[in-house]
Order: structure tokens, then C-alpha cells, then sequence
């Protein structure tokens, strides 16, 4: 949300829980080692029928 000189403002947000960031790292994982395995940083993932 901008301030009133239309600069970015940043707000703390409460801490997650281990179990959200799981939730997000589960989320996250699949896409993160495609784009690795695409520049040449990774090994390659097969997609699964529960990444679709």
C-alpha cells in the first residue's frame, strides 16, 4: 500500500508456522527445481499427476 508520497510501505507481518511454511516450501519445491534443472543447476523433475 503507497503512502501519500506513493512510495511502497512494508508492514511486519505475524510469524508463520512451521506447518505454513511447510505449505509453502510443498507449493514452491516442484517449480523452483524446474527452473533449476532449466539453467543447468539441478537435476531434472518429472511432473507427477499431482503437479497438474
Amino acid at each position: 500500500m503507497p503512502d501519500p508520497d506513493g512510495m511502497p510501505t512494508f508492514r511486519a507481518l505475524p510469524r508463520l508456522k512451521t506447518d505454513e511454511v511447510g505449505d509453502v516450501l510443498q507449493v514452491a519445491r516442484v517449480p523452483i527445481l524446474r527452473y533449476l534443472a532449466r539453467r543447468g543447476g539441478g537435476p531434472p523433475v518429472a511432473r507427477s499427476s499431482r503437479d497438474r
